[in-house]
């Protein structure tokens, strides 16, 4: 067998961009195999795509639907036989407070920060299993903390974060391993409207120990750690990328 062959292979959701672009990267950088699912590609993903390689291949796909799910899951087999990690990053964030946050928002988000990674990992398990393979979920540190106006992701993230956890458990006995990586303040597109208020980023800085916001790759490389056997013995867990942020608190 050769190298390539026996090279661990993951799913990356919303994997062109931002901290997904980042995990794609870092698990190439580790010589892993990688398929990256992404909803609505720019035109920096359609260089993505193009640059798509052996050990690493782009597809555009909404993990709210359900035959987008399964064409995930199918390609990864058809294209490298086997599925040895799932990295739930896709997810959806609106500010609003809950005096205006309507139902139909929060089921949207319910959908695509909970409900479709679950299921996806559903439509993975067999595969996990063979492969004795991991999980890991990107949630959010406002699921451990209330944030202003955020009533809606952080509690489907704060349920994301349980999910974790029942999985661990539950799908322990088969050799997979579940965590979470909670990130704080990400240099990201998401955030970069926000981040232009300087009086409101350098309020962020403060409450932030290590003194800066995070960058994608500090968020990739814990993913990384957790997806591959350096954690061998590690699930069940929720890790928080964020600089001592929820240790200080605000």
């Amino acid at each position: 067998m050769t190298e390539t062959e026996i090279s661990p292979v993951f799913i990356v959701t919303g994997a062109t961009r931002g901290i997904g672009h980042a995990i794609v990267q870092e698990l190439l950088c580790r010589d892993a195999r990688v398929v990256g699912a992404a909803r609505s590609p720019d035109a920096s993903s359609a260089k993505l795509v193009k640059a798509s390689s052996e050990n690493c291949h782009y597809l555009q796909a909404d993990i709210t639907v359900e035959t987008d799910r399964l064409r995930i899951i199918e390609t990864a087999k058809e294209l490298f036989g086997r599925i040895d990690g799932l990295i739930n990053n896709a997810g959806s964030a609106f500010r609003a407070p809950a005096s205006k946050t309507s139902i139909d928002d929060f089921r949207d988000l319910l959908e695509i920060n909970l409900l479709a990674g679950f299921s996806l990992a559903q439509a993975a398990y067999e595969e996990l299993r063979a492969t004795r393979g991991t999980v890991v979920n990107i949630s959010s540190v406002t699921g451990q903390m209330v944030l202003p106006n955020r009533i809606a992701y952080g509690t489907t993230k704060a349920a994301l974060d349980h999910l974790t956890r029942a999985l661990a458990v539950e799908w322990g006995p088969d050799g997979i391993r579940v965590n979470g990586v909670l990130p704080w303040f990400t240099r990201t597109e998401m955030v970069k409207g926000a981040l232009e208020d300087r009086a409101f980023e350098s309020r962020l800085i403060a409450t932030t120990p290590l003194g800066r916001l995070a960058e994608p790759d500090d968020v990739a490389r814990v993913v990384a750690f957790l997806a591959l056997p350096d954690s061998a013995y590690v699930t069940g867990q929720l890790i928080a990328v964020d600089g001592g942020y929820l240790a200080q608190g605000l």
